[in-house]
């Protein structure tokens, strides 16, 4: 039968499976992984340019009050009277153009003298600033630098946190010798803080870290792990002085990371499984059509095509290719079958000698119709005349004794054996193995014309 051939194709194309998905898994999972690193590349991408922002905001946001500021250090510095006598006035329109100043500060030979607004910082009244000695580093790096200096966060004596511009005021500007005190803002962190959007991140963390006076590196926002291995760090630009920004992403994969790989999984395997399918299709297809080329279209047993190349296989010198015996079936007086009862019943009786034939065959053995009423039958692993013999035998017996029902009656039919045995000792051609197999029948079918009964020792004829 056509098992051998669907053994083999089927085997393929398991293979053919096993590989295929291994493959599209692989590939899948490539590209998958290459769509989640280039979408954690955008969005590592897109936090530095929000860290970019945020250090922008947070320069601008500064400078604009230290400008605006800058103004009172500058009326100082030409009339410190001035400023004294009209420090209400001038302190209140300083502080309705910022919203971060949270207080003025004026210092006479650094004590705070005048301060505005004076509800909840009367603590800062009268503060030497020698006292502290920490501020007092930062109001002399003022004088040595002879400009603003940006100082904090640091805690204030009237509570709270906050950043402090000081700025020297030298009566003999730009010389620079004859120092008067200093003129100081109070900038609200927080709310510079708030305005930069540093806490609006979810899947990023941040921290500043300051190099203060005394020379100490002090992060001061943030967590000080946030500086290993940060995915962006930036330096902040400030006045005389600098911080360094640095933002990691604490998500690992992002919902949209992690969107673009399900994506990406998605569409790859129902690609892989619209090409399975067509590939399957057309490997059906073609099995369907190769097996309809190997059958007899009547009786649904392998063709002359099959056997063919079947007999080429067992032929090859091979050390795994045994003997085999070659049956040459064919049934006697058939043309009186189709004259009396027509060929409906004739090709009734082929189907029937088939399906009789086949039932009764082992393992690889298999029976071919390769023409008319012709059929041969090869039995493998048989190398002994007398084996193939017998099986030969017993095969006519059971086709004669087993007539077909037809229109209730019985269509009783004999057939002609040609029996030859193959034995890859004394190789020989397809063509000579079948011609000694017909040769071998039609002595069978002349026996049965004549009525006379064939010794055994002449019904089969070794090659």
């Amino acid at each position: 039968m056509l098992r051998i051939f669907k053994q083999h194709s089927q085997k393929t194309f398991i293979a053919f499976t096993v590989v295929f998905w291994i493959s599209s898994a692989l590939m899948i999972r490539f590209y998958a992984e290459l769509n989640t690193n280039r979408a954690a590349q955008e969005e590592k991408q897109n936090l530095r340019r929000e860290t970019a922002l945020i250090r922008s905001k947070i320069e601008s946001t500064i400078y604009e009050d230290v400008y605006i500021a800058g103004s009172l250090a500058t009326v100082l510095r030409v009339s410190t009277n001035t400023v004294i006598d009209n420090w209400e006035n001038i302190a209140s329109d300083l502080l309705k153009k910022s919203s971060n100043i949270r207080n003025i500060g004026v210092a006479p030979n650094n004590v705070l003298s005048l301060i505005y607004p004076l509800k909840g910082n009367e603590a800062a009244v009268g503060l030497d600033f020698r006292s502290i000695p920490e501020q007092y580093a930062a109001l002399m790096k003022a004088k040595e630098t002879g400009d603003v200096y940006l100082d904090g966060p640091i805690e204030l004596v009237q509570g709270g946190q906050a950043l402090i511009a000081r700025y020297p005021i030298f009566l003999d500007y730009p010389t620079n010798q004859n120092y008067w005190g200093s003129a100081s803002i109070v900038l609200n962190f927080a709310d510079i803080l708030h305005e930069s959007n540093l806490n609006d991140f979810d899947n990023a963390s941040f921290a500043i870290k300051r190099t203060t006076v005394g020379g100490d590196v002090e992060v001061f926002f943030g967590a000080a792990d946030t500086f290993i291995s940060p995915d962006e760090l930036l330096p902040i630009f400030l006045p005389n002085n600098q911080w360094l920004l640095a933002a990691k992403s604490t998500s690992g994969l992002s919902d949209h990371a992690k969107f673009e790989r399900k994506i990406t999984q998605l569409f790859g395997y129902t690609g892989a499984l619209i090409l399975y399918i067509s590939v399957f299709l057309l490997y059906r297809a073609y099995q369907l059509a190769h097996n309809a080329s190997l059958k007899d279209e009547l009786t649904q047993i392998p063709n002359r095509r099959y056997l063919f190349s079947q007999l080429e296989h067992r032929m090859k010198p091979s050390k795994r290719n045994k003997g085999f015996a070659l049956l040459n079936i064919d049934l006697n007086a058939f043309k009186q079958v189709n004259d009396r009862f027509g060929h409906e019943a004739g090709d009734k009786l082929l189907k029937h000698i088939a399906q009789l034939t086949t039932n009764k065959l082992k393992g690889t053995d298999f029976v071919a119709r390769v023409g008319g009423d012709e059929f041969l039958i090869v039995l493998d692993s048989i190398d002994a005349e007398s084996t193939a013999n017998e099986r030969a035998d017993y095969l006519k017996q059971h086709i004669e004794n087993k007539p077909l029902d037809w229109k209730g009656g019985a269509i009783k039919t004999s057939i002609s054996v040609g029996v030859v045995v193959y034995s890859p000792d004394q190789p020989t051609t397809q063509e000579e193995l079948l011609h000694a197999a017909d040769y071998s029948m039609y002595k069978q079918k002349e026996a049965h014309k004549n009525n006379n009964q064939i010794p055994d020792d002449q019904l089969s004829y070794i090659i």
